[in-house]
């Protein structure tokens, strides 16, 4: 009998113990990502810059020699893919696998330049003076960035194959000049206005300085 008792008050203990052990012991969740490691391209490092929807990334590598970087895509079927010489500044690719970015020409000045999977690398010129710079692409193939002259600001631009390279910056004689201060963006530089939450493919262009020392700014419309 008293066997039986035991029996009946250690079932349920023991029962208590293996739904706790059950309870506790971590469940595998399903992986919801993989983990791939990209190729280098030559001894040194690679740098991933931008990835788009279709899982292409685009970046930078450092090659046989320190200093020299190379442009390389890559994705699951082809693997990576070099694309010849590049500058070491950002990188960015759209949809369509189109890539854009700023290198050093054979003059040794920067340019921006755009690349294809059809027609490969073009250098997009400049406005004025002798260096362009590459700050943003949308999946129609269009690029934002700036010219620099070799005196006075630089020039916001536009560019896509079939009109080229376009500024975005009125004439000097409608902009009010003056001295920046310190509450207001002291360059010319295409950004992303995040502080006015916009959508992203709205970028703004910083234009010139308005009456009360401040830059005034154009929105526009890229994707």
């Amino acid at each position: 009998m008293k066997a039986k008792r035991r029996l009946r008050f250690l079932a349920p203990a023991v029962a208590l113990v293996l739904v706790g052990l059950v309870v506790l012991i971590p469940r595998r969740h399903e992986q919801l990502y993989k983990v791939t490691v990209l190729p280098s391209l030559g001894v040194w490092h690679t740098r991933p810059e931008a990835v788009n929807d279709r899982g292409q990334v685009a970046g930078i590598a450092d090659v046989a020699t320190i200093g020299r970087f190379h442009l390389f895509i890559w994705d699951s079927d082809t693997g990576m893919r070099d694309l010849g010489l590049s500058g070491g500044g950002l990188i960015y690719i759209n949809n369509a696998g189109q890539i854009a970015g700023t290198m050093t020409d054979p003059n040794g000045n920067k340019q921006a330049f755009f690349w294809n999977p059809k027609d490969g690398k073009q250098m997009l010129g400049t406005l004025s003076g002798t260096e362009s710079f590459a700050k943003a692409l949308n999946n129609r193939g269009q690029v934002v960035g700036f010219s620099r002259r070799v005196r006075g600001r630089p020039e916001a631009f536009i560019w896509d194959k079939t009109n080229g390279m376009r500024s975005l910056t009125p004439d000097e004689r409608q902009v009010w000049t003056g001295k920046s201060d310190q509450r207001c963006r002291s360059d010319y530089r295409l950004y992303r206005d995040r502080d006015r939450l916009l959508p992203p493919e709205l970028v703004t262009v910083l234009l010139g300085l308005d009456r009360s020392g401040c830059y005034t700014r154009n929105t526009i419309a890229i994707s």
